[in-house]
């Protein structure tokens, strides 16, 4: 089947450190995408270009190579300035608000029974139905004591606690979260 295939898929040329060639395998690239995919994309609604970049003057002081080389190595999440701290103030159930697509919420040290499960809402303008909230237990009390879920809603997050040792915890956890822009299947 796959010699069959063949004759539909441009074959992707080898990249080298100039404009041209960058941009000839982007294209080769998003070309077979598409015909793999079965979709037409609208140049309106593409990917930036190299040459989009030369345009605007973004690239008159960095190599194609080096940018090349610069978004393989990029690493993914949040820079400074994205995140926030936010304390529980009463209880383990007390909502917080934090407003931020990443952060740390310190919850209150109240106890937590063996087995038990506590919910609180975060408030966050950046969260959306469909986003995705990724929580760690960072610091603070028993590590490898505590499951973390949550359900995003606009605007907010239930999270739940789970005390999944054999005992009371009363510990002032610290939960680490990011959010993951998603949409409705």
């Amino acid at each position: 089947m796959a010699a069959s295939n063949a004759k539909y898929y441009a074959s992707i040329p080898e990249p080298q450190p100039d404009p041209d060639s960058l941009r000839a395998v982007s294209q080769a690239i998003k070309n077979n995408v598409e015909v793999l995919t079965g979709q037409r994309v609208p140049k309106a609604a593409s990917a930036v270009t190299f040459q989009d970049l030369v345009d605007i003057g973004l690239l008159d002081t960095i190599s194609p190579l080096a940018l090349a080389q610069a978004l393989l190595l990029r690493s993914f999440g949040y820079g400074p300035g994205a995140g926030g701290l936010v304390t529980q103030l009463t209880s383990k159930s007390t909502g917080v608000t934090l407003d931020k697509m990443c952060g740390a919420i310190t919850m209150n040290n109240a106890a937590l029974a063996a087995d038990a499960i506590v919910s609180f809402v975060m408030t966050n303008d950046k969260i959306r139905s469909a986003d995705i909230l990724v929580l760690n237990h960072a610091s603070g009390g028993t590590p490898g004591k505590y499951v973390l879920n949550a359900r995003a809603a606009d605007g907010s997050a239930a999270i739940d606690v789970t005390n999944i040792s054999t005992g009371s915890l009363s510990e002032a956890i610290v939960v680490r979260f990011f959010v993951l822009k998603s949409t409705n299947l």
